[in-house]
C-alpha cells in the first residue's frame, strides 16, 4: 500500500477541509481567505496573492509549477494510456508504456493543461489584487483557485475509470 502525506486546511468552526496539499507542498499562490463551503465562515489559507509575493516566492511558484508539470505530465500520460488500453481491449494490460504514442499524447496534453492552469491562477490573483476591499473567495469545486492538486489528481484517476465504465456500457449495448 502506498501512503501519501497530505496537509489539510480546515475551518475553525466546523472543521470542514477548505484546502489541501499533497506531500505538504504548496505553490503559495492563492486567495489568503476563502469562505467555508459548509458553515460560511471565513478561513485563512496561508496563501498570498501574486502582487504580494516576494521575488523568492515567485521563483518558488515557477519551480513548483515545473515540478507539477513533470508529475502531472507523467501521471497524465499513464492515465491517458490506460484509458486508451481500456477502450481498445476492455482492460488495463500494461501499466507503464512510456514508448507508446498514447502515453506521450496524454503527457503532453496534461503538461499544456498545467501550464495554462498556472498562468490562469496568476491572472486571477492579479485580478483579485486590483480589487478594492478584497473579499474571501467563495469556495467552489469548479474553481481552480484552491484545492488544485486534489482536483487534478481526481481527474487523472477518473479518466481511466470513465473509460472502463464507458467500455462496459458500450459492450452491454452492443451485445
Amino acid at each position: 500500500m502506498i501512503w501519501i502525506r497530505a496537509a489539510f486546511y480546515k475551518c475553525g468552526k466546523c472543521t470542514s477541509a477548505v484546502d489541501m496539499n499533497f506531500f505538504c507542498i504548496s505553490s503559495l499562490l492563492g486567495p489568503p481567505f476563502v469562505v467555508c463551503h459548509r458553515c460560511g465562515s471565513t478561513v485563512a489559507t496561508d496563501r498570498v496573492e501574486w502582487d504580494e509575493m516576494s521575488g523568492f516566492g515567485k521563483l518558488w511558484y515557477f519551480g513548483i509549477s515545473l515540478f507539477y508539470l513533470g508529475v502531472v505530465g507523467l501521471l497524465g500520460g499513464i492515465s491517458f494510456d490506460a484509458a486508451v488500453q481500456i477502450i481498445q481491449t476492455g482492460e488495463w494490460n500494461q501499466s507503464l508504456r512510456f514508448s507508446q504514442p498514447t502515453f506521450w499524447i496524454g503527457a503532453s496534453l496534461w503538461a499544456v493543461f498545467v501550464v495554462l492552469l498556472q498562468l490562469y491562477r496568476v491572472s486571477c490573483s492579479r485580478r483579485r489584487s486590483g480589487l478594492e476591499g478584497q473579499k474571501p473567495l467563495e469556495r467552489s469545486f469548479r474553481s481552480f483557485q484552491i484545492g488544485v492538486q486534489f482536483k487534478c489528481f481526481l481527474f487523472l484517476f477518473l479518466i481511466p475509470v470513465l473509460a472502463w465504465l464507458g467500455k462496459m456500457i458500450w459492450d452491454k449495448v452492443k451485445g
